[in-house]
């Protein structure tokens, strides 16, 4: 079974593990043996995404709620709406399109939306199979 924080979020060890690569081939993250045995990987940041993590938007807005210091009482309130919104889905996660069972990879001929909902029939784009999916059943 997979682990809590793999069943909340959809994204299972072979995402994982396929985002690394990529994120590795885009000189983002380096990769070593793991240094407490040899079946695990060690991942670092290198110098070029440690200053695209500084221009992210995100950052500073981190920055804001650390400096009123309720980030602990703002993480609470926001794992209570996580928990009730996944008690009223029945326990259902969301997540991604592009990690959903339904999505479908560049299966229609439209350049600007190559992709697909399976279950709704929607046509998706490179940007939108990025997008929360309510309805997303992982793979």
């Amino acid at each position: 079974m997979p682990s809590g924080p793999c069943r909340i979020s959809g994204i299972y060890s072979g995402h994982r593990l396929a985002d690394s690569d990529r994120a590795r081939k885009k000189g983002l993250v380096s990769k070593k043996p793991g240094a407490r045995d040899g079946r695990s990987v060690d991942l670092d940041l290198t110098a070029r995404a440690r200053a695209l993590l500084e221009q992210d938007p995100g950052q500073s807005l981190a920055q804001e709620i650390a400096a009123t210091g309720r980030a602990t009482e703002l993480i609470g309130i926001l794992e209570q709406i996580l928990n009730v919104t996944l008690a009223r889905r029945d326990g259902r996660t969301f997540g991604a399109y592009k990690t959903c069972r339904h999505f479908r990879k560049d299966v229609r001929s439209e350049p600007s939306a190559p992709h697909c909902c399976a279950l709704l029939g929607e046509p998706l784009s490179d940007e939108d199979s990025a997008q929360i999916c309510l309805e997303q059943v992982p793979v």
